[in-house]
């Protein structure tokens, strides 16, 4: 899964518009998206036609609930008592190709993007793990910004990030990948499935290293499985559902094993 993580200066900066048009432009293509947002003061109740149902919810996990879900006719609030950020990330690689990060300026490790109103902004935000700058002050500054910060990608629209964006994770799987050969995404080789990433005609997401077709948990840790292992179980489980009636095509399977309570 990549992750990217979203800064700037204010609640007005625009990164939730930003990342709402990145989500839909991403999710034409096929990609999985998912969004964490940092609220420092964030009511629940603010998401739900109820607020009683809210705090009710709250108080469940207080009282030490793992998890927390309620359900109106309009959307679906699931409240947990996780409070570290990787361990939301590390929740989401099973579900998300992608996760766009909105805030979190005090965390420096995963790719950013500014979100810049003006360019005394980005100074203030810039770390090493920066890759582009976007917002107001990119289209209005946008020679002066090149000048001054010339090994960053300065994006005057959506599209132009979300190019930036999909050219970085081609980048990173060819760092990756390059060389292992394993076939699973229907290509001869490596560099014949990064060929056809770069011209459109394959989705980052077919390399099983980069995005696993099977992922195994061990309470809540992911286990590392290279492709040739996660063949194995894929067509194993496969040919086993494949035998039991009722089972027709399907396009996700998922299975959980919980070990029986200790004596």
């Amino acid at each position: 899964m990549f992750v990217f993580q979203f800064v700037g200066l204010g609640r007005r900066a625009g990164k939730t518009s930003t990342i709402v048009q990145l989500v839909k432009l991403f999710s034409k293509k096929g990609i999985r998206v998912g969004v964490v947002k940092h609220g420092h003061s964030y009511d629940p109740a603010f998401d739900l036609r109820s607020g009683e149902d809210a705090k009710d919810t709250v108080r469940f996990v207080e009282a030490g609930s793992a998890v927390a879900v309620v359900v109106t006719d309009e959307l679906t609030v699931t409240i947990t008592n996780i409070e570290s950020l990787e361990r939301v990330v590390e929740n989401l690689s099973n579900q998300v190709d992608i996760a766009f990060l909105e805030g979190f300026k005090e965390t420096k490790c995963y790719p950013r993007v500014i979100v810049a109103e003006a360019t005394s902004d980005i100074s203030q935000l810039l770390t090493s793990t920066t890759i582009a700058v976007t917002g107001k002050a990119a289209v209005m500054c946008y020679e002066e910004l090149k000048h001054l910060y010339p090994s960053l990608n300065i994006a005057r629209s959506a599209e132009e990030l979300a190019e930036t964006l999909y050219s970085f994770m081609i980048e990173s799987i060819t760092e990756k990948i390059g060389g292992k050969s394993c076939g699973v995404c229907g290509h001869l080789n490596c560099e014949e499935f990064i060929k056809a990433l770069r011209t459109g005609k394959a989705r980052p997401t077919a390399c099983p290293q980069v995005s696993p077709r099977v992922s195994v948990y061990l309470d809540g840790k992911p286990l590392s499985l290279n492709p040739f292992v996660q063949s194995i179980i894929e067509k194993t489980l496969r040919g086993m559902l494949s035998s039991l009636k009722g089972v027709g095509k399907h396009r996700r399977t998922e299975i959980f094993i919980s070990s029986p309570p200790e004596e």
